[in-house]
């Protein structure tokens, strides 16, 4: 006996079907939180594939990066800085960080 087959109902929802054309079961398909891609079998018709689907994409958005919850204020601001004014223009640069200037502790 052959690998079932699967094959594509919707975006994220697959049936499997037996080399002899025998409905083996639903299958949902997502990416976790880290981006790599996860399959799980479904009891039930398509409503259920559905339904599973969107609480495991859910779930997925609920996970966040793990962050340092000690992390300053000045800490956060410099990520952010990194990450998102250094692709500006210099004029919108000066302007973040005159307004970060604020924010950040005087001393050491």
């Amino acid at each position: 006996m052959s690998a079932p087959i699967r094959r594509k109902l919707e975006p994220g929802i697959f049936e499997r079907v037996s080399s002899d054309g025998e409905r083996l079961g639903l299958e949902i398909q997502w990416k976790d939180a880290d981006g790599r891609p996860r399959r799980r079998s479904v009891r039930g018709n398509i409503h259920h594939a559905r339904d599973e689907l969107a609480q495991a994409r859910s779930r997925r958005a609920r996970q966040q990066p793990e962050t340092d919850p000690r992390a300053t204020l000045a800490a956060v601001l410099e990520q952010f800085e990194a990450a998102h004014v250094s692709s500006l223009r210099p004029n919108s640069q000066a302007a973040y960080r005159s307004a970060f200037a604020r924010f950040k502790p005087l001393g050491p």
